[in-house]
């Protein structure tokens, strides 16, 4: 563990992120490769050879934050699941990434150093975001591309989301945390669920270090119009970060191949709250 991390809050951080991925499949290989970007940690499973898929996370979330979908796909993919270089996590960066083309070249230089040419990308919020930037960038390296409650992309984001994020990642305190993401999902607290407290110790030590990183942005017509890759975007009826009804329209009407679904009674949080049915329409676009 290195120096800076090693203290009693990145300790707590680091147990309930094993203790998330003990939910993960049986066969999954948690490995780190590096890059001229710092040392990238991912966690693989599924079918060794099989078509890649690769799994981006949202900001605070980490790549653990899929183990209720790695299962699903696992069945019949290869399933690579990153820690964003610029989040907290169990990544350690060794540059800034300024902008947007940086992350895209940390996630390609990911895939190169597992030999992945191409693959199919699905992205959570932030992550969503990011696989449409590469798919944008870099579109001969994605096959598919699967948004999951996407940032930004298609429409802005809400003042009220960073009114709510703004002390969650500032003050180092987990409740906090924990509290911003109950209010990006829709029900009663899920006290049982185990991201819930990887998720409050995440935010009780990020204090302001993802105020530097590439904001997601709002891609243009032109942009949008040029997308390659067949696009499914799935979110919220009761997304809070952005308008919904105003997402998908704009998506819709510039994209030349998607697929927009909105599910019925779930927040941004969607995969956590519907896994089952984000599961199905993963892996019926994947075919």
């Amino acid at each position: 563990m290195p120096a800076a991390r090693n203290t009693s809050a990145w300790q707590r951080f680091y147990e309930a992120y094993d203790s998330v991925l003990d939910h993960w499949p049986s066969d999954v290989v948690s490995r780190t490769v590096t890059t001229p970007s710092g040392t990238t940690q991912l966690h693989q499973c599924g079918i060794e050879g099989g078509e890649p898929v690769v799994l981006l996370h949202g900001m605070g979330a980490t790549s653990v934050s899929w183990h209720a979908i790695a299962g699903a796909l696992a069945s019949n993919y290869q399933v690579i699941a990153l820690d964003n270089i610029v989040d907290v996590n169990r990544s350690i960066p060794t540059r800034r990434h300024r902008k947007p083309e940086d992350l895209v070249e940390w996630l390609c230089d990911v895939m190169d150093a597992l030999e992945v040419d191409r693959a199919h990308l699905v992205g959570c919020s932030y992550g969503g975001w990011l696989s449409m930037e590469t798919a944008l960038r870099r579109p001969k390296r994605v096959v598919r591309v699967g948004l999951v409650a996407p940032a930004a992309t298609f429409a802005p984001i809400k003042a009220a989301f960073y009114l709510r994020v703004f002390p969650s990642v500032m003050l180092p305190i987990p409740w906090l945390g924990r509290s911003f993401m109950e209010w990006m999902r829709v029900g009663p607290p899920d006290p049982a669920n185990p991201m819930l407290e990887l998720l409050g110790r995440n935010f009780a030590i990020t204090r302001g270090r993802n105020l530097s990183v590439p904001p997601p942005r709002v891609f243009t017509d032109e942009e949008l119009a040029s997308i390659e890759a067949p696009v499914l975007h799935l979110q919220g009826e009761h997304e809070v970060i952005l308008d919904p009804e105003k997402a998908a329209e704009r998506a819709r009407r510039l994209v030349p191949r998607l697929e927009s679904v909105t599910l019925p009674g779930t927040g941004h949080l969607i995969q956590a709250e519907k896994p089952e049915e984000v599961s199905r329409r993963l892996l019926d676009f994947l075919k």
